[in-house]
């Protein structure tokens, strides 16, 4: 299992490719650490713990951030539960959840702070975003990922909208998807970010077929 390095305190266990699983995202902080996600897969879970029993990740993990409720996000919870959730009210209707997100909150890793916040998406009803300002890096989960009908990509006009508002509020240099490692280059979100927001703009319609190829 492949694990990515972002920089010192930000590490991603990748997804398995054999089933539909999320990467892990893990912040290491001094006071404790936090997963985003926890994936799907043994596979995941065993890397992780060898990666802390090497002290390549850190052994101080406490809470589990989960960005939005679809089972490859969150089906390792089930082996991890000493940990306290962080998610949505809506993802509280499928799982345990110990702290609710309904509007941006900051948490404090002590040498290292993150922002967890809600963030609008066709993809999934109560999605949240991960933030952290030093390193101007969002976590985003599946929210970019768009409905699809008689093979072609659409959204809702007002959700986009207000979800790239949303981002856009967090001044980012790097985006994290919910499915690392990506191809997809920085350039290529905000250029994606800023194409359907143009799109629905200028649309009449609740429903707006895009004309983008890119799908997430």
């Amino acid at each position: 299992m492949k694990i990515i390095k972002i920089n010192n305190h930000i590490h991603l266990i990748g997804q398995d490719n054999s089933i539909v699983s999320s990467s892990i995202g893990i912040i290491s902080g001094e006071d404790y650490s936090l997963m985003i996600d926890t994936g799907a897969s043994s596979a995941q879970l065993k890397t992780l713990e060898s990666e802390i029993e090497r002290k390549e990740l850190p052994g101080n993990i406490r809470y589990a951030i989960i960005t939005h409720f679809h089972p490859d996000h969150l089906l390792n919870l089930k082996c991890l539960p000493l940990l306290k959730v962080v998610a949505s009210k809506n993802t509280s209707r499928y799982i345990h959840v110990d702290q609710i997100i309904d509007k941006a909150t900051d948490l404090d890793l002590q040498d290292i702070k993150v922002t967890v916040f809600p963030l609008p998406s066709v993809h999934a009803k109560g999605s949240i975003g991960v933030y952290l300002p030093k390193e101007q890096i969002t976590f985003i989960g599946d929210a970019l990922c768009m409905k699809e009908k008689d093979r072609k990509p659409y959204t809702n006009k007002d959700i986009t909208i207000n979800m790239i508002n949303t981002l856009r509020s967090y001044p980012t240099k790097k985006y994290i998807l919910g499915h690392e490692p990506s191809s997809l280059t920085q350039d290529q979100i905000n250029d994606y970010l800023n194409s359907i927001y143009k799109q629905c703009k200028n649309s009449r319609s609740t429903d707006v077929f895009l004309s983008e190829n890119l799908i997430f």
